[in-house]
């Protein structure tokens, strides 16, 4: 129920607090290269989408989007980790039916990923409202 979700962001939340307080995340959180900071985002980009907070999930999202981008550099596009936080972004931005989010989080996960990559097939599942 929602208390877990809460109980859940609670730690979460915490998590962060933690990693943020490590030397090197003393820089805005974005320029980051832990991924252990990016991957707590994620998480909390998930509680966020659960409670249907679109449009804060893409704000973390993207924040742990960058700090993938920083620690992985050229392996970036190898990561299930980057491929599942990218799809979770395109499942936000449908929900928000926010075209530029979408194709952020679609074209790139479409770039790094081969077509045959299973969350690259689950884009097929995911599609903006026509308005």
């Amino acid at each position: 129920g929602l208390n877990k979700i809460e109980e859940a962001r609670s730690h979460a939340s915490l998590v962060e607090k933690i990693l943020l307080t490590k030397p090197e995340n003393a820089t805005p959180p974005q320029d980051s290269k832990d991924t252990e900071l990016a991957s707590i985002l994620a998480v909390i980009g998930d509680i966020s989408a659960a409670t249907n907070n679109f449009k804060e999930a893409i704000e973390y999202y993207e924040t742990a989007e960058k700090i993938y981008r920083n620690a992985y550099k050229t392996n970036f596009g190898h990561l299930d980790n980057v491929s599942y936080l990218l799809l979770q972004g395109v499942k936000s931005s449908v929900k928000l039916n926010d075209k530029f989010w979408y194709k952020h989080f679609s074209s790139t996960l479409k770039r790094l990923f081969p077509i045959d990559h299973h969350r690259v097939k689950e884009l097929l599942d995911y599609k903006l409202s026509k308005s």
